[in-house]
């Protein structure tokens, strides 16, 4: 099933099952100050089905400052940076952070930032940085009508320049005073979360007209963006059974098709859709077993000549 919520042009964006995983919320922050049993804060949390279930760019952390004020940091956790057709994907353009209902804000700084009331009759924060892989920058700063809750149960938008995503949104320990301690943090927290995405590069068309070159040729379970290109004379696609390719005893299932010559039904496969010569595009899936999954065209008659392998998954 498709899941594309963006702004810009629609791509590609394939989501599997939606899993649920229960983390600690540490420390409430505040920077600086030296921590007593009266301050503290412990609770635990779901991660919500939106954050496991789109497309995984980052995390994000609150912190709260001496002089009352917060600071919304982001992460974009993302192992490479990815450009695409002159963007680069695995960059975070737009940040938004939703308050609470009766929380009004008032922004002290922040990058190309703006607020404004929300639904939830609160406050919303919207900002425009430009975040690589790997980059952490504190987005946003702000006061509120009372001191802002920092617990770990709510989500912030990260936009990159093809998604619409959610990411989780901790409270940062406060004895991470220090940049890099924040994103020591947040880098930690979210590799407990699997959400980090294997890149797979895959070529169509190369060595022959209806092959595909894999590179990895082997990919870890959890999440996997397939970057496809068509480097040959014909249109091709690329598609990955996520369930019913799956190969327990060996082979290949041939259960992405329809029917032994026909196409496979859209809404059900992950997949790029024909592409013409040169072109490229990508998708995003999440492998939750290991195995092998089945990949091909599903351009007719295109995988009966070849068009079809599988790819490991460990």
């Amino acid at each position: 099933m498709h899941h594309n919520r963006s702004r810009r042009p629609p791509r590609n964006v394939a989501v599997c099952s939606i899993f649920v995983l229960a983390c600690a919320a540490l420390l409430v922050p505040f920077a600086g100050s030296s921590a007593g049993a009266a301050d503290k804060l412990t609770t635990r949390t779901v991660v919500p089905s939106s954050v496991t279930s789109t497309f995984p760019l980052g995390v994000t952390g609150l912190v709260r400052n001496r002089d009352g004020s917060t600071t919304l940091w982001v992460l974009n956790a993302q192992s490479k940076r990815l450009v695409l057709d002159g963007s680069s994907i695995f960059s975070i353009i737009d940040v938004v952070f939703s308050g609470k209902p009766g929380y009004v804000f008032k922004l002290r700084s922040g990058a190309n930032c703006s607020v404004a009331a929300n639904d939830a009759g609160g406050s919303s924060i919207e900002c425009l940085p430009d975040i690589e892989p790997h980059q952490l920058l504190p987005v946003a700063t702000f006061t509120s009508n009372r001191p802002y809750p920092l617990g770990a149960t709510s989500t912030v938008e990260l936009n990159s320049s093809a998604e619409v995503t959610d990411a989780v949104n901790v409270s940062i320990p406060r004895d991470a005073v220090t940049d890099a301690a924040i994103q020591r943090y947040l880098g930690d927290y979210f590799r407990t979360l699997h959400l980090v995405s294997t890149v797979e590069e895959v070529t169509s068309g190369e060595p022959t007209e209806n092959a595909y070159v894999l590179s990895p040729k082997t990919v870890p379970l959890g999440w996997v963006t397939f970057v496809v290109t068509n480097r040959g004379h014909k249109q091709h696609s690329f598609e990955v059974c996520p369930t019913s390719g799956l190969v327990k005893g060996g082979g290949l299932l041939n259960q992405c098709l329809a029917s032994s010559e026909g196409a496979s039904y859209a809404d059900e496969y992950d997949d790029t859709g024909p592409l013409l010569p040169g072109q490229s595009t990508f998708f995003t899936m999440r492998f939750s077993s290991p195995g092998l999954y089945e990949y091909l065209s599903d351009i007719v008659g295109q995988p009966a000549h070849g068009a079809k392998a599988d790819l490991k998954v460990t």
